[in-house]
């Protein structure tokens, strides 16, 4: 499998393709969402467990950097704490949904043949993004 960093117009984004990747075919899509602190490359190892031929992943960085220890920074969907921005997650939200519309439209992939996933904040943006568009992607 290999894997490509590549920017949206909102998001950055790893591809993972599977293995003997063929651009003139179309291939269902997982989009994979990262937990707090993480980034873009944390699920793409996912990939291999799940099915190396019949898939192309993508996995978006969240929008947002955030500090994860003395001198590290990682990536948030939206602020952690007791206090969750509604603002923020929203802007989260439309810049998701801005790009899985590229990623979808890009690799030509057929109606109803993406999934979402997602882990830890990730997941409730999967919930967030995925449940009030049930015709674009199904939720895991």
């Amino acid at each position: 499998m290999k894997a490509i960093a590549s920017r949206g117009s909102t998001l950055e984004y790893l591809t993972v393709f599977p293995d003997n990747y063929d651009a003139d075919a179309a291939y269902p899509m997982i989009i994979c969402l990262h937990g707090f602190g993480a980034d873009m490359r944390d699920l793409g190892g996912l990939a291999p467990a799940i099915d190396q031929m019949g898939y192309l992943y993508v996995c978006p960085n969240a929008p947002l950097t955030v500090p994860i220890g003395p001198g590290f920074t990682g990536r948030a969907w939206y602020e952690a704490g007791g206090h969750v921005n509604p603002a923020a997650v929203e802007r989260a939200l439309t810049a998701l949904d801005t790009l899985i519309g590229e990623v979808l439209a890009q690799y030509r992939v057929p109606a109803g043949r993406a999934l979402l996933l997602g882990f830890s904040q990730g997941g409730a943006m999967t919930y967030r993004y995925g449940l009030p568009r049930p015709q674009r992607l199904p939720a895991w």
